[in-house]
C-alpha cells in the first residue's frame, strides 16, 4: 500500500503505508533522514529500508536527498532542491540551508501532523524508535500539548543535530513563523542544529531534557553490547559495523525489558 504526499511540489512521492501494528504504536513517530546521493550513505540507507529498520520502524517516514535514488521496490527519496553545502571553520558542512530546504518539505507535505513527534536522524545513527516512544512516553505521558523539543546533550548548545527529536506543535509553529528565524538567526551562519535550536527558542518553545538517548562518545558515553536504555548510537558509518550494532542492542532487549531512566 502506497500513500501520496500531499503535496504537489513533490512529483511522484510516494511512502508505503506502515502495517497496523507499527502505525498505531504510541506516541507516534514522524522520522525523516537526509542522505547524500553519494559515498556511503546510499548504501546504508538502503540496508536500513529493505530491513525496515531505524526511521524505517517509525509510524510513518521519508527519506530525502538531493536526487532520487531507488532505496527498496517502492521507495524512493524525495529530492530536495540542489545547494551545495560549504565547509565550515570548525571542519563540518554548513548545511543549513539543505536542512531547511529539507524541513519545508517535510511541512508542506504535512503528514507529520498526524503524529505526536518529528525526529530528524542522520543516516549514521543506530536509531530505535520503540526505545524512543518509552522515554518520550516517559516525560510526557499524555503526548505533547505544546510545542517542546529535545535537549540531547549536556555540552555545547544542548542538541546535536545528528538525533533531534520536536513536538509536533513545534514544527507546527515553526512553519507558521520561520521567517522570523531567517530575520534575526541569520542560518548561513551556523549549522543546521544551531539554528534549530536558537529558532525554537526565539518561538518560546519549551524544551526538555534526556542526555542518556546518545551513545556518542561527546554527549553521551556507552556501548551498544549489552545496553539497555540508550535510543541512538552514532556514529556507524560502516554498514556491517552499523548492523552490528544494531544487532548487539537487539539481542539486549531480548534478554531484558528496557528499564525507563525516569522511574
Amino acid at each position: 500500500t502506497l500513500e501520496r504526499s500531499s503535496t504537489t511540489a513533490v512529483p511522484m512521492w510516494w511512502y508505503p503505508v506502515q502495517p497496523h501494528h507499527v502505525a498505531s504504536l504510541k506516541p507516534s513517530l514522524f522520522c525523516f533522514l537526509v542522505m547524500l546521493p553519494t559515498g556511503y550513505e546510499p548504501d546504508l540507507v538502503r540496508a536500513q529500508a529493505v530491513r525496515g529498520v531505524g526511521i524505517f520502524a517509525c509510524n510513518a517516514f521519508v527519506a530525502l536527498s538531493l536526487s532520487k535514488i531507488l532505496l527498496r521496490p517502492g521507495l524512493v527519496t524525495a529530492v530536495i532542491e540542489r545547494n551545495t553545502s560549504q565547509k565550515g571553520p570548525w571542519d563540518s558542512w554548513l548545511n543549513t540551508d539543505n536542512f531547511i530546504r529539507a524541513w519545508d518539505l517535510i511541512i508542506v507535505d504535512s503528514r507529520y501532523r498526524s503524529h505526536d513527534w518529528v525526529v530528524k536522524v542522520d543516516p549514521d545513527c543506530v536509531f530505535f524508535p520503540q526505545r524512543l516512544r518509552i522515554h518520550l512516553h516517559s516525560q510526557v505521558p499524555n503526548g505533547p500539548i505544546e510545542a517542546l523539543y529535545v535537549k540531547n546533550c549536556p555540552k555545547d548548545i544542548g542538541m546535536l543535530g545528528s538525533f533531534e527529536v520536536f513536538s509536533r506543535q513545534a514544527i507546527e509553529v515553526y512553519g507558521r513563523e520561520k521567517a522570523i528565524c531567517y530575520q534575526q538567526l541569520h542560518p548561513d551562519k551556523s549549522g543546521e542544529d544551531n539554528f534549530m535550536k536558537r529558532c525554537m527558542d526565539l518561538l518560546n518553545a519549551s524544551s526538555i531534557e534526556d542526555f542518556s538517548l546518545l551513545v556518542d562518545d561527546y554527549c553521551g558515553k556507552g556501548t551498544c553490547k549489552g545496553n539497555m536504555n540508550n535510543v541512538a548510537f552514532l556514529p556507524y558509518k560502516d554498514t556491517d559495523k552499523w548492523f552490528h550494532c544494531w544487532g548487539q542492542v537487539v539481542t539486549a532487549d531480548d534478554n531484558q525489558t528496557i528499564q525507563s531512566p525516569f522511574n
